[in-house]
């Protein structure tokens, strides 16, 4: 795998866009039907995902929206 560029060019590349995204996601939170009560995390953070990606600030930007798909702190067996 090659990288384009050297790595220090990629330090702020997000920092800039900060604003914008919190923005964006609380807007897109905001406008959300409220989960119940008993929903699980996984389906509230796919379903904020999902709408995201449906709102077109997002399409603009220059990064995809996915939820995260690995597990942080298995437990054995």
């Amino acid at each position: 795998m090659s990288i384009v560029g050297a790595p220090s060019e990629w330090v702020n590349l997000i920092d800039p866009m900060v604003p914008q995204i919190l923005h964006l996601v609380i807007s897109t939170w905001d406008a959300m039907t409220a989960p119940a009560s008993d929903a699980r995390e996984d389906d509230i953070t796919n379903a904020l995902c999902r709408a995201l990606r449906d709102n077109r600030t997002a399409r603009g930007l220059m990064f995809n929206i996915h939820p995260q798909q690995v597990e942080l702190d298995p437990m054995p067996g």
